[in-house]
């Protein structure tokens, strides 16, 4: 009895409270399935709608100042969207896509409506710059433009490094050239391999990377097997950083103590040598001529990447009887030649190995007086300056051709990068530019108020630009497409008025050097136009100046040193020996190189 009774208390008892389990354990399972069912659904939503993150803007877009940051901070705008196609609220901080224009469509959600949101902010860039003009560079970029025009403007075509570095790189260059001493730091004598000395130079260049220097030096004393002739030199330019470091020492401690005559050597010539340089003859002497041969003009010509060539004409006049004329006088004949040579200059050793190639040593002779040479790589032709017209040369076909000059005597010439046009200048007349496609009526226009122009050099790196010294002592800048006007002019102090004077523009195209008739060397900013620099030269040769028709009317019996007045050569380098910083102004004088080092 009491086991039932038990047992159906304890039945009574547990059945209310197995109820009541079950009914909660039913709500949680409900409750569950309907968790899962709404997240079901929200996983079906996302899936169809795009997750985008909120952009850190201030790291991912470039700022443009009128487009963007006129824009209002609260408005609606494809500007601030970094996503293509939406617009961003910074209100609500969400993207909405940009719908096409029609009837009907919600405010904000076309361009035509986010303009007028902009124009009704105060915004009131054009249409056309509003939604497009947004510059946006790589994530990493985060440079703030003050003014757009000037930072369009500071920005340079052309390899070298940023526009900034190379701006640094000329202001640097330009101070040296400012404070450049009068007395060179040292002198270099000029001697070949037979231990010949030289008496005047007539050609001088460097490389693009200041490691070889290049010449052209008149004998002073009779070679044994020459005589009197002009060798053409090169030199290997390289840096001892023993007499560099020992240099710099004897410097400091000189200006320390306030004494410079220490660095004076035995001579009682000044010889610093700071920047260790030492110049190695090369093996690559050519003689171009004995007895009364002149050189003409003298020209480096690039063949192609391995070598590179010297391109020079000689003339040599002589005493010809008249066969047919009895008791006649002998009349002067004079007969010119063009060489053209390699040299040890940037040459690779596959172009070693083709040194001894026919198109790269070639000769052509003429009878009619020559006055300008000048070489283009691109068609590998070659303009012969004349009396009364020009002469072209194809060194590859042997073909040759002439191009008139209006009956003037073109005293210089130079082509185009492409080879597509030449430009003469002519004693007496403007420069003329001539179309070598045409088959004829070759020219094409002249360059106004450039008369008796003998320097001519086109711009590398800003390829229509034309630089040109004449013989009124004007340094010009030309824009060759088709304007007719000097856009500057360089003729302060320098001086000019029958002779075709050494000019050297630099590898960098960032200066411009003259010698003037008064041997004084005068630089210039390409730039700027800026007059930088006025160098002396110590000593030349005072001689009564000749002309070249002078100098053809003499005989074999005069003396064969008949080049005129010697005037200084110049080259300059900022990186002379390969290295940079290296800068430096030489100045071929009679025999020697004037090294004057350019220190900050």
């Amino acid at each position: 009895m009491s086991s039932a009774n038990s047992s159906s208390a304890t039945a009574s008892t547990s059945g209310p409270t197995n109820k009541r389990q079950r009914m909660r354990s039913e709500c949680n399972v409900s409750n569950a399935l309907v968790q899962k069912q709404s997240l079901g659904n929200s996983r079906h939503f996302a899936n169809h709608r795009p997750r985008y993150r909120q952009p850190k803007r201030d790291n991912r877009r470039l700022l443009v100042p009128g487009l963007v940051s006129n824009c209002p901070a609260r408005i609606r705008s494809a500007e601030l969207s970094d996503l293509p196609g939406f617009s961003y609220d910074p209100t609500t901080k969400k993207y909405y896509r940009i719908l096409e224009n029609g009837p009907g469509r919600p405010p904000g959600s076309t361009l035509q409506h986010l303009r007028n949101l902009a124009v009704r902010a105060g915004n009131t860039e054009t249409p056309s710059n509003s939604a497009t003009s947004c510059f946006k560079p790589n994530r990493n970029s985060s440079v703030d433009v003050s003014n757009l025009p000037n930072y369009l403007q500071q920005l340079q075509l052309g390899p070298g490094g940023s526009s900034t570095t190379r701006r640094t790189g000329r202001f640097v260059e330009e101070r040296r050239l400012r404070h450049v001493k009068q007395q060179p730091s040292y002198s270099f004598e000029v001697s070949g391999t037979w231990g010949q000395r030289f008496s005047s130079c007539q050609f001088l260049d460097v490389s693009e990377d200041g490691r070889t220097l290049i010449g052209c030096w008149t004998s002073e004393q009779n070679n044994l097997f020459e005589g009197h002739c002009s060798r053409v030199l090169s030199f290997g330019v390289t840096v001892d950083s023993t007499t560099a470091n020992k240099d710099t020492q004897r410097m400091a401690l000189a200006e320390d103590a306030g004494d410079m005559a220490s660095l004076l050597d035995s001579n009682g010539k000044y010889r610093c040598n700071t920047y260790g340089l030492c110049f190695e003859p090369i093996d690559n002497e050519i003689c171009l001529g004995s007895s009364n041969r002149i050189l003409i003009d003298m020209v480096l010509a690039p063949a192609d990447r391995d070598v590179t060539c010297l391109l020079f004409a000689t003339a040599r006049s002589f005493y010809q009887e008249q066969q047919h004329s009895v008791g006649s006088c002998p009349k002067i004949v004079t007969k010119c030649t063009v060489n053209l040579r390699p040299i040890e200059f940037n040459l690779s050793e596959e172009g070693r190995e083709s040194m001894s190639s026919p198109i790269y040593n070639a000769h052509w002779t003429s009878t009619e007086p020559i006055w300008s040479l000048c070489f283009n790589s691109h068609h590998m032709k070659i303009c012969v300056g004349m009396e009364k017209c020009a002469k072209i040369l194809n060194v590859l076909s042997g073909q040759n051709f002439y191009v008139g000059s209006g009956g003037k005597n073109v005293i210089s010439c130079i082509f185009s990068k492409d080879g597509n046009t030449l430009f003469l200048g002519r004693k007496n007349a403007d420069v003329s530019m001539l179309d070598m496609r045409m088959t004829s009526n070759h020219k094409v226009g002249e360059l106004a108020q450039s008369p008796s122009t003998g320097y001519m050099h086109l711009l590398q790196t800003r390829p229509h630009t034309l630089v040109t010294e004449n013989f009124e002592g004007k340094i010009k800048l030309w824009d060759v497409r088709g304007r007719c006007q000097p856009l500057a002019e360089l003729e302060i102090g320098h001086r000019n008025s029958s002779h075709k004077l050494p000019c050297f523009v630099d590898a960098s195209e960032r200066f411009v050097f003259a010698v003037g008739e008064d041997a004084t060397v005068r630089g210039w900013s390409l730039h700027t136009g800026e007059l930088l620099c006025s160098v002396t030269s110590p000593k030349t040769h005072q001689r009564n100046p000749l002309s070249y028709e002078q100098q053809l009317s003499m005989s074999t019996n005069d003396h064969p040193a008949i080049s005129g007045v010697d005037f200084p050569r110049v080259a300059f380098s900022s990186s002379w020996g390969g290295r940079t910083g290296n800068s430096a102004l030489i100045l071929a004088v009679d025999g020697d190189l004037l090294v004057h080092e350019l220190l900050l």
